[in-house]
Parts: C-alpha cells; sequence; structure tokens
C-alpha cells in the first residue's frame, strides 16, 4: 500500500510540475509575442517616419528659403505677386511634408514624442516662410523696415532651428531603428 501510495503521489508531484512548466512557458511565449507585436509596431513606425523623413530634401528647401531671403532683400521687390507666389508654393511644399507625419500612428509614448517633434521641426520650417511672407509684405506694402528687419532675421532663426531639430530627429530615428534591427534580431 505504501508503494502505491508513494507511486501515486510521484504522479501527482509531475504533474503539477508539468502543468507548472506549461504555463511558464505558455506565459513565455504570449510575453513575447506581445512584446514582438509592439516591438514590429515600433518598427513599422519608425521605417515610415524615416521614409517620410527623407523625402524631404532640407537642403533644396533650406537653399530655397535662403533664396528667397535674398529676393526680398534685394531692391528689385516689383513683382511682389510673383515673389509671393514662390514663398507660398515653399510654403505648401513644407505643408504636405508637416501633414505627412499626422499619418503615423504612435504605438507607444515615446514614438509620440518622436512624432510630434517631425511635426514641430516641420513647422519650425513653416515659420521661416510666414516671416518671409511677413517680410515681403512689411517691405513691399508697409513700407516698414525695422518690421522687414525683423521678419527677415526671425525667418533665418526659425530655418537655422528647423534644420538643428532636423539633425537632432534623424539621430533619434537612427537611434531607435538600431535598436530595434538588434531586439528583432535576437
Amino acid at each position: 500500500m505504501n508503494i502505491n501510495q508513494n507511486i501515486k503521489d510521484a504522479i501527482k508531484a509531475s504533474v503539477g510540475i508539468i502543468a507548472i512548466v506549461t504555463l511558464i512557458t505558455v506565459g513565455a511565449e504570449i510575453y513575447k509575442a506581445a512584446t514582438n507585436s509592439e516591438t514590429e509596431e515600433v518598427y513599422g513606425f519608425i521605417t515610415f517616419a524615416l521614409t517620410l523623413h527623407e523625402d524631404f530634401d532640407e537642403n533644396e528647401a533650406k537653399d530655397d528659403i535662403l533664396d528667397l531671403i535674398d529676393i526680398i532683400s534685394s531692391a528689385q521687390t516689383e513683382d511682389y505677386q510673383e515673389i509671393y507666389s514662390l514663398v507660398s508654393r515653399e510654403s505648401r511644399l513644407i505643408r504636405y511634408y508637416k501633414e505627412s507625419f499626422y499619418l503615423l500612428i504612435s504605438p507607444t509614448d515615446e514614438m509620440w514624442a518622436i512624432k510630434e517633434s517631425l511635426i514641430e521641426e516641420a513647422s519650425l520650417f513653416l515659420m521661416s516662410c510666414s516671416r518671409l511672407r511677413e517680410a515681403l509684405e512689411s517691405k513691399v506694402v508697409d513700407d516698414d523696415y525695422n518690421a522687414y528687419l525683423l521678419n527677415i532675421e526671425e525667418a533665418t532663426q526659425y530655418l537655422d532651428d528647423a534644420m538643428n531639430l532636423r539633425i537632432e530627429n534623424r539621430a533619434e530615428l537612427d537611434r531607435w531603428k538600431t535598436e530595434i534591427e538588434a531586439e528583432l534580431s535576437d
């Protein structure tokens, strides 16, 4: 009788251990699946954000804005409407760039912060264009040289801020991409 009881106890203990190991294994797999799902979502977000970020040629935008500053600063602003159209065109291109980031769905709070920073970057480029428009109006329409100078200075500062934030955003996107790729390869 004692042997049968020992066998029954051993079987119960074995079943208990198997159940615990199974629960641990299933729990680990569920955690891994949930983590990988989030990791894959973050990777998709970063990849899309990088694509959008790379599609915008900041050097071309910078050159265009600096050219517009030169045009507005020149004494030849007779063709006010044409210059205004050039500033509006540049603003439209940047606005499209900014609005593309609204398509990003942020899977985590960190990605939300990156998205907001990318939108802020585009907003700084837009503010530079807005100040150019104000400078043009101050110079041509209002004949207010002080306001014109202030707006040109602010346009340049917004452009510098946008370029600096763009560098920071690129570094952050690259850091996240490298980190996620290393995590996914494990």
